[in-house]
């Protein structure tokens, strides 16, 4: 059991990988970063009730099994925080992959969806989208079919939604992040890691800028090189987008 006993802000960056935040306590099974702490997260938060005030959790539900890991995961992340304490959590949103890979054909939507196994961690057993998030947000529980009576309790009663958003962070697309604030607390709370560029890198953007600055304004670029004569239309419709 991990305990703090100094007065500050406890915040627990979970599943981190390799990313460290400072004045965090960074939790990773696997990571390599000096400063980390080792944890196998599927066997609970090391934390006493009601002890933490911020979680963030990113890219890492969707690795875990819904019904086994990943609900027992967030009633630990539940347990752990303070009344008013902030829950963050980013994954993959499932309802976009499907309607992105879909036309593509199996294969590519089975690859997006489930991992092509890269890496030891390149695979994902749960799928996440806003209408889950929000779903588990009003109610406390998990709507799924092979539930009984179709859904999972995750918590005893719903949570405050701060923040439910689409954008995209410059190196992962195709995005959702929920914030959450558990119920109690006396005083304002409100998430500390968007003002972290380790986790937001240059700042969160609309599906539309994200493809046009990555996907884009590269073949702009390179053909504005190669054929310097199309150089100014090609630079007004840039300006046009950018308006």
């Amino acid at each position: 059991m991990l305990v703090h006993t100094e007065d500050k802000a406890v915040r627990l960056h979970l599943a981190c990988g390799n990313i460290f935040l400072s004045d965090w306590i960074n939790i990773d099974y696997e990571s390599t970063m000096p400063g980390v702490v080792k944890c196998d997260l599927t066997k609970g938060i090391p934390f006493k009730d009601e002890s933490v005030d911020e979680i963030l959790a990113s890219h890492f539900l969707e690795h875990l099994k819904l019904r086994h890991e990943a609900i027992p995961f967030l009633q630990e992340c539940y347990r752990v925080l303070k009344r008013g304490g902030i829950m963050s959590f980013i994954t993959p949103n499932f309802e976009v992959i499907y309607k992105t890979y879909d036309p593509r054909g199996m294969s590519s939507l089975a690859a997006a969806t489930f991992g092509d196994g890269r890496t030891g961690w390149d695979y994902h057993t749960s799928g996440w989208w806003p209408e889950r998030f929000k779903q588990l947000a009003e109610k406390g529980h998990i709507y799924t079919p092979g539930a009984p009576g179709g859904a999972y309790r995750v918590w005893n009663e719903g949570v405050e939604v701060i923040h439910m958003f689409t954008l995209w962070r410059p190196h992962s697309p195709y995005e959702v992040t929920a914030i959450f604030r558990k119920p109690g607390g006396t005083e304002a709370t409100y998430p500390t890691w968007m003002k972290r560029t380790e986790i937001v890198g240059d700042g969160f953007l609309t599906p539309l800028r994200w493809r046009y600055k990555y996907s884009i304004k590269p073949i702009v670029v390179g053909i504005i090189n190669r054929f310097p004569i199309i150089a100014n239309p090609l630079r007004s419709i840039y300006h046009h987008i950018q308006k």
